[in-house]
């Protein structure tokens, strides 16, 4: 996309400030024109019917405030420009616009950056495994992690049970197990039997494997 640009400085520039509003609409028309065409500041007097807000009778206050100039030897003849030239310059353009070969400059900087950019993008290989770009842990597309709440409640049960612990049952029908007297010392805390004296010395308090 390109832009025409209105430099703050024409705001104190009295050519632009002395302009009446059909002589400014139609500078600054004209000037969004040229640019867009591509016509480096050169307007075809017949078009100013094409620009939107352009008045072909503000030409001769644009000559006056010398923003505008008419093209030499636009007409047949002696090649001075006649009396009622076809084509004027706006003379403010080169030193404000981008002309069309520096427009053209920068489409080609553009166009062989986006080819290169597509030369790079295809010389670079595809993952061969997408799955393999999932992160550890992640359950993969289409899958419920597994409910494993009903193993690890047993396999805790299990560890209690291991360490001589009572479980709390789940289902309060079962009831709670016999509570057992803590043993005297000296004598097992299952069966009341006495303990060999090198449990005692070991500080077990109950026979190991069956009671006797």
């Amino acid at each position: 996309m390109t832009d025409a640009r209105f430099p703050e400085r024409w705001l104190n520039d009295k050519r632009v400030v002395r302009l009446n509003d059909s002589a400014f609409r139609t500078f600054v028309t004209t000037l969004a024109w040229s640019v867009s065409n591509r016509t480096d500041g050169v307007i075809e007097l017949d078009d100013l019917d094409l620009i939107h807000g352009a008045d072909p009778a503000a030409a001769q206050a644009l000559f006056a405030a010398g923003l505008w100039s008419p093209v030499p030897g636009d007409r047949p003849g002696d090649g001075h420009q006649g009396t009622s030239p076809s084509r004027v310059r706006i003379e403010v353009f080169a030193e404000t616009q981008t002309s069309s070969h520096e427009l053209e400059v920068l489409e080609n900087v553009r166009r062989r950056d986006r080819e290169k950019k597509a030369r790079q993008r295809a010389k670079t290989p595809a993952p061969a495994n997408p799955a393999s770009t999932v992160s550890p842990g992640t359950p993969s597309p289409g899958t419920v992690p597994r409910d494993s709440t009903g193993q690890e409640g047993q396999e805790g049960r299990q560890a209690l049970e291991g360490r001589g612990l009572q479980v709390v049952p789940d289902d309060p029908s079962i009831g709670w197990p016999p509570v057992q007297q803590p043993a005297t010392e000296g004598a097992c805390r299952r069966c009341g039997g006495s303990l060999p004296p090198g449990l005692v010395t070991l500080g077990r308090t109950e026979h190991v494997g069956a009671c006797v």
